[in-house]
């Protein structure tokens, strides 16, 4: 695999209830923090050399909250900073009300070729009731804008799961998708994270959440449904178009190396990881003594390695190729897992297809379930 670039711009007009990553809704602070970015960028290449992404993307937070003007200094420190000429994929998220046409031509400028939107739902009140503050309107605006920028590689993401979500809901928010077209999705099921709003609430008893059985029928109807329109399901809650996958994220589900710059940020470079503090102040005063904002270093053992591999390469339709795990680890896996792995053919929710080592449509629903009896 190739070498990933994560970049963190953590500020937020508001704070989803939902929302347990490192932001802020406070933007004053931006032109600070793109000064920290610069710094930072270069004690990275000083520490590793000049590293060559072969896919860059930028999160948040809500990255589209900054001006025209950061976006030309980032691409600036990016072509000063890192050897880009092996750069494929260059993603930026954002959300739908702050996607403005001149934006969209902006970030085509510059280079970026991927766009990912956080849609969650097409549904007004559902989207006031976890803290959105876009509405549908907003979505069809941004979308509009992307393609007449010239983005060809769209991603919508959904959620399931949400406080009086219906199949209804759902059923709504796939037509629109049909209407759209991006060229990928991605359908995550909600979590309830600890300090979040939603975890007061649910502890007082306040969400309405959809049962197990209702939230299952959700994940098979959106399976089914962009499907039929020509998705392919290639990781468990990730659809696209053919040849449309996110290169990124395909890099971390095969325990690829990423750098990562901003606050809160984990990268994994040389077998160690590390991990950015999350503590603006402490961000800006490191950098200011011109030291990297590494709170914490670990070195990946083999073993470390190997379950992180097999529980990640679970997550992908393809499986776990036998033959590779073979060749990395020295070891057979049918061998090693022999108990297991028939225990779980017999459930249903593995199959064993042309050497790979793979979840069934049923096995999708279990995942944890076959991670943890694998291990």
């Amino acid at each position: 695999m190739g070498l990933g670039l994560y970049v963190h711009i953590p500020f937020c007009k508001s704070k989803c209830y939902y929302c347990d990553f490192c932001s802020m809704p406070d933007l004053s602070r931006a032109e600070d923090y793109l000064d920290a970015l610069e710094i930072e960028a270069t004690l990275l290449m000083q520490h590793y050399g000049k590293l060559k992404p072969e896919t860059l993307f930028i999160g948040g937070g809500t990255p589209t909250l900054l001006e025209e003007k950061a976006w030309y200094r980032l691409a600036k420190l990016f072509n000063q900073t890192f050897d880009l000429s092996a750069l494929t994929e260059w993603s930026v998220e954002g959300n739908p009300e702050s996607v403005s046409p001149y934006l969209a031509q902006t970030l085509k400028t510059i280079g970026v070729n991927r766009f990912s939107m956080g849609v969650q739902s097409m549904d007004a009140g559902l989207l006031k009731t976890i803290g959105r503050i876009h509405g549908p309107e907003h979505v069809e605006k941004a979308f509009e804008a992307l393609r007449r920028a010239g983005f060809d590689n769209l991603n919508l993401d959904l959620m399931t799961g949400l406080p009086g979500q219906t199949l209804s809901a759902i059923e709504d928010v796939l037509s629109w998708v049909n209407h759209f077209k991006p060229e990928h999705v991605s359908a995550y099921g909600l979590k309830i994270e600890e300090g979040t709003p939603f975890d007061l609430m649910e502890r007082r008893g306040q969400l309405n959440l959809p049962d197990e059985a209702l939230e299952r029928e959700m994940d098979h109807r959106i399976r089914a449904v962009l499907g039929a329109q020509g998705y392919e399901h290639y990781e468990i809650s990730n659809y696209a178009k053919p040849g449309k996958a996110c290169r990124h994220n395909l890099n971390y589900w095969n325990c690829g190396s990423y750098a990562a710059l901003g606050l809160s940020a984990h990268g994994y470079l040389n077998g160690e990881r590390y991990e950015n503090t999350s503590d603006l102040d402490a961000y800006f005063s490191r950098l200011n003594e011109k030291q990297l904002p590494v709170i914490s270093r670990e070195t990946i053992t083999a073993q470390e390695d190997e379950k992180e591999w097999l529980m990640l390469r679970l997550r992908l339709s393809d499986g776990i190729p036998l033959s590779i795990y073979e060749s990395r680890y020295g070891k057979v896996l049918l061998e090693e897992k022999t108990g297991a792995v028939n225990k779980l053919i017999r459930q249903g929710w593995i199959v064993i297809e042309e050497n790979h080592l793979k979840l069934t449509e049923e096995g999708m629903d279990f995942a944890n379930a076959v991670i943890v009896e694998l291990f």
